[in-house]
C-alpha cells in the first residue's frame, strides 16, 4: 500500500481543517432483499436472506484558499452483497421471540475519485452489521406488548478509503470516523379498540454513535423516539395506517 502526501507546485501543502471547508454531500442507496423461511415445527422457524446494496454518491469539499482550491471531488457508484439469518421461537400463538443477524458488506464504489490533488478510481465504505432480538406477547384479547433490542456494529465504520488499483494499489484515508457500537431499544403496545380500529404507541432510545471524531456533515446525539399510530380496516382485505413520531435529543 502506498500513501500520498498532497503537494502543490512541488511543495507539500497542509490540508485545511473541516471548519474551513465548503462542500456538498449527496448519497442514494437502494437495498434489494430476497429471503426464504422454513418452519421446522410448531415452535421453531428459520430464515435466510441475501441483500444486494447499491450506492451512488457525490462528495465535494473546497476552500476559499486559492492555493489549495478543491480538496475532494468524488462521483462514484457500486454494488455489494450482504446477508441476514434469523430464527423465531413461538412458545404459543400469543408469545414469540425472534433473533437475527445482518452481515453487511464493504461497499466499493467506482468512478471519478479525486482527493488531495491525486486521482483514484475507487472509494471503500464499510457498512455496519446489525444484531436484533425482538419479542411479542398478546396479553389479552385486545392488548399486546412488543419490544426490540438492536445492536449496531458501528465500530466497523472506522474510515472511508480511496483506492487507486491501477497504481500499485495506492490508498488514502478520505475520512476517519471511528464510531462506537450503539443500541436501539424500543417498547410498544397495540390495542384493538374495535373491529375496525387498532391503536399503537411506543417509545424508543437510540444511542448516538459519534465518539472522539465528530463530523460537520453528520451531526449526531442520543435520541428518544415517541410514536403513535392507528390502523383502520376498510374491509377484511384492505386497511389504512396513520402514524406520527416525535424525536427529542
Amino acid at each position: 500500500m502506498a500513501d500520498r502526501t498532497p503537494t502543490v507546485g512541488g511543495n507539500d501543502v497542509a490540508l485545511p481543517t473541516p471548519v474551513d471547508l465548503l462542500g456538498n454531500t449527496e448519497v442514494i442507496t437502494v437495498n434489494l432483499n430476497t429471503s426464504v423461511s422454513y418452519r421446522i415445527n410448531e415452535q421453531w422457524s428459520l430464515g435466510l436472506g441475501i441483500d444486494a446494496v447499491y450506492g451512488s454518491g457525490t462528495l465535494t469539499r473546497t476552500t476559499e484558499n486559492s492555493q489549495i482550491g478543491s480538496i475532494v471531488d468524488v462521483e462514484a457508484d457500486g454494488w455489494a452483497l450482504g446477508g441476514i439469518a434469523g430464527v423465531v421461537y413461538e412458545m404459543n400463538k400469543d408469545n414469540r421471540f425472534g433473533l437475527s443477524y445482518r452481515l453487511s458488506p464493504t461497499l466499493t464504489a467506482k468512478g471519478d475519485v479525486n482527493y488531495a490533488y491525486s486521482e483514484y478510481n475507487e472509494i471503500d465504505i464499510p457498512i455496519a452489521d446489525i444484531a436484533q432480538f425482538a419479542g411479542f406477547h398478546q396479553l389479552t384479547d385486545s392488548f399486546a406488548l412488543h419490544y426490540t433490542a438492536q445492536w449496531i456494529n458501528w465500530s466497523k465504520f472506522d474510515r472511508i478509503e480511496v483506492v487507486d488499483g491501477d497504481n500499485g494499489v495506492a490508498k488514502a484515508d478520505l475520512k476517519e470516523y471511528h464510531w462506537k457500537d450503539s443500541w436501539f431499544l424500543s417498547l410498544g403496545a397495540t390495542y384493538n379498540l374495535s373491529e375496525d380500529w387498532t391503536l399503537r404507541a411506543g417509545i424508543a432510545s437510540d444511542e448516538g454513535v459519534v465518539d472522539e471524531h465528530s463530523s460537520l456533515s453528520i451531526p449526531d446525539s442520543d435520541r428518544t423516539w415517541y410514536t403513535a399510530g392507528a390502523t383502520y380496516d376498510l374491509t377484511s382485505k384492505s386497511s389504512v395506517d396513520f402514524g406520527i413520531a416525535f424525536v427529542s435529543r
